[in-house]
């Protein structure tokens, strides 16, 4: 869609960047890539999600002047409840439910906020590249 607004704009590449890292993380959670590695090949966890780790700051650097002329804290409070899924996976927390509810809950807010701050900037997006109308500063 945005394609055939505005062919040539640079938005464009920021929300196809942002689809194919959103993209790794929907696939490694929903074919489970990182205990299946983990299990077969030995890799540790730690190791994949330091890759995702960097991969996030790669993107915040590539596109970091994009960023804030959006409103960027909803994406730093779902990489913060991302990065403490992460932390919760790696330590060695006993329980029944409360490791798993730790893990699998601050996840899910972290997608909801991710979600949320995508929804925004395409939204912001399409308004402008249609109507001229901006949302956002920027």
């Amino acid at each position: 869609m945005l394609k055939s607004i505005h062919p040539k704009r640079k938005g464009n590449l920021f929300i196809l960047c942002s689809a194919l890292g959103l993209f790794a993380l929907l696939a490694d959670d929903l074919f489970r890539i990182t205990l299946i590695l983990n299990g077969t090949a030995g890799v540790p966890k730690i190791v994949m999600y330091l890759v995702y780790g960097v991969g996030a700051i790669a993107y915040g650097f590539l596109f970091r002047h994009r960023l804030v002329s959006t409103p960027y804290i909803l994406l730093l409070v779902g990489g913060l409840l991302f990065a403490i899924s992460c932390i919760v996976d790696v330590l060695p927390i006993q329980g029944q439910g409360t490791p798993a509810m730790l893990e699998d809950g601050t996840k899910l807010l972290g997608i909801i906020n991710i979600t949320f701050y995508f929804w925004h900037v395409c939204c912001d997006e399409i308004l402008h590249g249609k109507y001229g109308i901006r949302v956002f500063k920027g």
